[in-house]
């Protein structure tokens, strides 16, 4: 695993460069994305555009940390998770509703993900919490189908990653990887230690690259980010008791975000950006 970028504070907050050929800044372009606002109400927050429209109004009342989307049909809907328990949709008027207002989810984890088994006549739509995994009905019976305790993992954590890989979803589960899967009938199955890696590790990020699904694993020493040492991606292909290979990144606390791009994998980590191309295997299960 090769670092291709490691940024400070003091490096992020030096400046921005005014052209293509212009010294005195790292940021030479970044589409779609100004990290440098103007406006002083959004200061030391990345969005897109250099003067972002607040939508959020005072309806989200606490900090957004899951999110997924339910693009069936003719539906469309974002659905957050907030860090206090919060529970918003915004549709495609850009409308945001708290869902949860009255009764907020009790110690909300950051994943989220929606499952419709081949069988089933509806979808479900899963949110994590630190020691469960609740449920809520997408068959348009709002406000009812709630279910906070629906699964439970046996472990707690608030790293609760969720990623979809091919019929199956995965979700971190400290240090094991859960999975959602689908077994013919209309019932979701879950197996919640789908794979067992070392006791004292964390799952803190979840991705694939385009065949195995690749997590993000660090040695817990607190449950924080800042906490986390001993950093390893592991692959594994969903069947295995256990995983096919592993990369270790030295000198990194914590995986944060992992995405493909192409046959390119991109990882972030606290300490700095990673990408791992085709052909590039390292470490071992052993």
């Amino acid at each position: 695993m090769k670092e291709i970028l490691h940024l400070t504070n003091k490096a992020l907050l030096t400046g921005r460069s005014r052209g293509k050929w212009a010294n005195g800044g790292i940021w030479d372009a970044a589409q779609g994305l100004n990290p440098f606002l103007e406006n002083d109400a959004y200061r030391g927050i990345v969005a897109l555009g250099s003067t972002p429209t607040d939508k959020t109004g005072s309806v989200v009342v606490d900090i957004p940390v899951a999110y997924t989307k339910n693009e069936q049909g003719s539906t469309y809907n974002l659905y957050i998770l907030g860090l206090s328990g919060h529970f918003y949709s915004v549709n495609v008027a850009e409308t945001v509703t708290d869902l949860r207002s009255g009764t907020p989810i009790n110690a909300p984890a950051n994943g989220m993900a929606i499952f419709k088994p081949r069988a089933a006549s509806d979808s479900t739509l899963l949110y994590a919490r630190e020691s469960r995994i609740g449920t809520w009905d997408l068959s348009g019976t709002y406000a009812t189908g709630w279910n906070d305790t629906a699964y439970n993992p046996g472990t707690t954590t608030p790293h609760r990653p969720f990623h979809r890989l091919f019929d199956r979803e995965y979700y971190g589960n400290k240090n094991y990887i859960g999975m959602f899967s689908d077994d013919g009938t209309a019932t979701i199955v879950h197996t919640p230690q789908a794979l067992s890696l070392e006791g004292q590790e964390t799952v803190t990020a979840l991705g694939d690259d385009g065949r195995y699904l690749v997590a993000g694993v660090s040695r817990a020493i607190l449950d924080s980010y800042n906490g986390l040492n001993s950093v390893r991606l592991v692959f594994w292909d969903g069947n295995k008791p256990s995983w096919d290979w592993e990369i270790v990144i030295p000198n990194e606390t914590s995986i944060r975000g992992i995405k493909r791009e192409g046959d390119v994998l991109h990882v972030m980590g606290k300490r700095g950006a990673y990408m791992n191309r085709p052909g590039f295997v390292g470490g071992s299960n052993s």
